[in-house]
């Protein structure tokens, strides 16, 4: 599909901004990134996936991994600033979920996209990094999952003959398998994390706003009455319910006030940190940087999250 919407959605319209192209056709996993790690890039103003989300996330780990390398950078090292790199990376949604075209442009229409990388619109987005006891594992742009979501990929990466149809018959079959693991969850909030509330603007009451989630600070303390009580609980959840169906609610895009303050923050200032340790059997436990938005679910699983909030992001897995 990917060579289809290229050569009759994509190519013309940089043929005709006068955008010279050099095309590259994978044919097994990996092979984007390891192109993009050995490949003399200097000539180059700039790297276009036509694909899905695996196609991207190969470009990513490939240009991240590379620029750290030449800054000789320690990538295991969980507390390193990973450098931003010089080139951007273009994206021509024809995956399957595509959900880094649908959290950053809204939608996945290739010639849209394909529009948007002509007149040169830019995005920053948030990437973690993700590290095991042995040290770096991979980065992360989306999402995180243990467990279930894990599961279905695992799963669905054994049937791509099926092709988009593998996903919901993975999601079918880890739904009735119902698996669920022992888990000690383990979660460090900066001063910067506390202090923020998510807020969305309130349509009906001109420039007011309106609180769309609780704090952190209810995660602390479990003994907190107002925490345990019922209508506390059920309150947030609500105001995110009545948020979600408001035909005007403003999500993160583009030129974020949010994001453009977060910017400022100094990443290399000393935080105060908070711990909240969770231990249980869970079904599955997600960490998003971008909403998870796609064909089948419009608002995706992280509807408010943002997606260039600048802070150092860094996930351990035990």
């Amino acid at each position: 599909r990917a060579s289809v919407v290229f050569e009759k959605s994509v190519l013309p319209i940089f043929n005709a901004a006068n955008i010279a192209v050099k095309t590259i056709h994978t044919e097994r996993a990996n092979q984007a990134k390891e192109y993009i790690m050995s490949e003399d890039l200097t000539d180059y103003d700039g790297i276009v996936c036509v694909g899905g989300d695996g196609m991207f996330a190969e470009l990513c780990h490939g240009l991240l991994l590379r620029t750290s390398l030449e800054a000789n950078i320690d990538i295991d090292d969980p507390k390193v600033n990973i450098i931003r790199p010089n080139l951007r990376i273009g994206i021509i949604p024809a995956g399957s979920t595509d959900a880094v075209a649908f959290g950053t442009t809204g939608l996945n229409d290739p010639v849209t996209s394909a529009l948007q990388i002509v007149v040169g619109e830019t995005l920053s987005i948030d990437i973690a990094t993700v590290h095991n006891e042995k040290g770096f594992a991979s980065f992360m742009a989306v999402m995180l999952a243990y467990g279930f979501f894990g599961d279905i990929i695992e799963q669905s990466d054994k049937w791509r003959f099926l092709g988009p149809l593998r996903y919901d018959l993975a999601g079918f079959f880890q739904f009735i398998r119902n698996r669920s693991y022992n888990s000690e969850l383990t979660i460090t909030l900066s001063d910067v994390d506390l202090s923020r509330t998510a807020t969305t603007k309130n349509h009906s009451d001109g420039d007011s706003e309106s609180p769309v989630l609780p704090d952190f600070h209810h995660l602390l303390n479990s003994t907190d009455p107002e925490t345990n009580n019922t209508n506390q609980k059920e309150k947030p959840l609500k105001i995110l319910e009545k948020k979600i169906v408001e035909a005007k609610t403003r999500f993160c895009r583009r030129n974020c006030e949010t994001c453009a303050i977060a910017d400022t923050h100094d990443a290399t200032s000393i935080d105060l940190l908070s711990t909240i340790k969770l231990e249980g059997r869970y079904t599955t436990i997600n960490c998003l940087n971008m909403p998870g938005r796609c064909a089948k679910s419009k608002f995706g699983m992280s509807p408010y999250v943002h997606l260039g909030i600048s802070y150092f992001l860094e996930y351990e897995l035990d």
